[in-house]
């Protein structure tokens, strides 16, 4: 991620300040691009899920997962 600073790549505290920032700043624009992708890949799965109806007397499957204890 940061680096700790050496002599021979900055040779002061502001250029090495300058330099963290514009790191974050596209590891930043990065992380969003991505999420946005992510999120339209949702909207799209989410859009091709049918809802389903069940009638009384149906048979189904019920999840239920054992809780943890202390959690």
């Amino acid at each position: 991620m940061v680096d700790a600073p050496t002599e021979e790549s900055t040779s002061n505290a502001d250029a090495y300040a300058l330099l963290v920032e514009r790191r974050l700043h596209k590891a930043f624009t990065f992380v969003r691009t991505t999420t946005g992708k992510q999120t339209q890949r949702m909207n799209y799965y989410d859009a091709s899920v049918k809802p389903r109806r069940f009638n009384e007397a149906d048979f189904v499957l019920l999840y239920s997962p054992k809780k943890k204890r202390g959690l």
